[in-house]
């Protein structure tokens, strides 16, 4: 068995190819309404997704995330500059 090292973001866009080629996922898109929830894996299947169906044009993964992760010791207020620029609600 080989084992290969990739980085997290290298790994989300394996997961949303995977997703984008899949044959339920595929039938989905053309017979019934497919929702992707927000998320940063959820965004790169939803890139990948949009891509194979020609309809890429206005996405952007950018705010498609359901929380923030930050580095040890820094607290969500050293991030309202950022959030609030942003559009994000801090709560």
């Amino acid at each position: 068995m080989k084992q290969f090292l990739i980085t997290p973001a290298a790994g989300k866009r394996l997961i949303g190819r995977a997703l984008a080629s899949n044959k339920i996922i595929k039938d989905a898109i053309k017979t019934k309404t497919l929702i992707i929830v927000a998320g940063t894996t959820n965004g790169y299947a939803a890139e990948e997704i949009l891509s194979s169906i020609n309809q890429i044009e206005g996405f952007s993964r950018e705010r498609f995330f359901r929380g923030v992760v930050l580095p040890p010791g820094q607290h969500v207020t050293d991030m309202d500059g950022f959030l609030m620029k942003n559009s994000f609600l801090v709560m």
